[in-house]
């Protein structure tokens, strides 16, 4: 690593999100820094709603718009609103139906990555935990995809890649792949979100070559 790169730690971002934020300001200030590209989950949100407090000292934070985000950490939200948008998602259910032989997985609804993720059926699950939901499972051959947008939340491009191995929730290996429709579903996510930056999707696409987005 060259000498020339400087680290420091903030505080915890859920700690104390005021002072993560004072923090940082200070140190991007002190050390020059005009560009700030999150990395995290937890910090999206604190820092999209003080991103107006960096761009008054000339420092650019590559992140879209508050309602964006909640949209996206709250995966019910983030479904619905593809469904509102006409993109395909897994159907999700709020109650467990013993009616439903439906294989299903039951996620957290602000859970990151795969965390507590797992599949269950009417012999495993009678009750339904509070912070989660279910999502019916779809047979079919993962992907994910990186959406580029500019600052102005117009689509600049995207890569696209099939997945060989998970570890964690995050891929592992995986190869890339060119095909005009996962082109035009990047273009057409892009104009639905007006995100800014990186979005990452991940979707399936099943044996009839049907899409839907995770």
């Amino acid at each position: 690593i060259s000498k020339n790169v400087t680290f420091f730690k903030t505080p915890k971002v859920n700690d104390n999100k005021k002072k993560y934020i004072k923090y940082l300001l200070k140190n991007c200030l002190k050390y020059k820094i005009n560009i700030i590209f999150p990395l995290m989950d937890f910090e999206l949100d604190v820092l999209s709603i003080n991103k107006e407090l960096f761009e008054k000292k000339k420092i650019k934070v590559v992140i879209s718009e508050s309602k964006f985000i909640k949209t996206c950490l709250n995966k019910l939200n983030f479904f619905k609103f593809f469904l509102k948008n006409n993109i395909n998602t897994p159907k999700i259910f709020l109650n467990f139906d013993k009616k439903n032989r439906s294989k299903l997985i039951m996620k957290e609804i602000k859970g990151s990555g795969s965390n507590n993720q797992s599949i269950v059926n009417k012999k495993s699950l009678l009750e339904l935990p509070n912070g989660y939901f279910l999502q019916k499972y779809i047979h079919g051959k993962e992907y994910g995809m990186d959406i580029l947008n500019s600052f102005n939340g117009e689509y600049v491009h995207s890569f696209t890649r099939k997945k060989l191995l998970m570890k964690n929730g995050e891929t592992d290996q995986a190869i890339i792949v060119r095909e005009k429709r996962f082109n035009d579903l990047a273009k057409k996510i892009s104009k639905i979100t007006k995100h800014i930056g990186n979005l990452d999707i991940d979707f399936l696409v099943t044996n009839k070559n049907k899409i839907f987005i995770l």
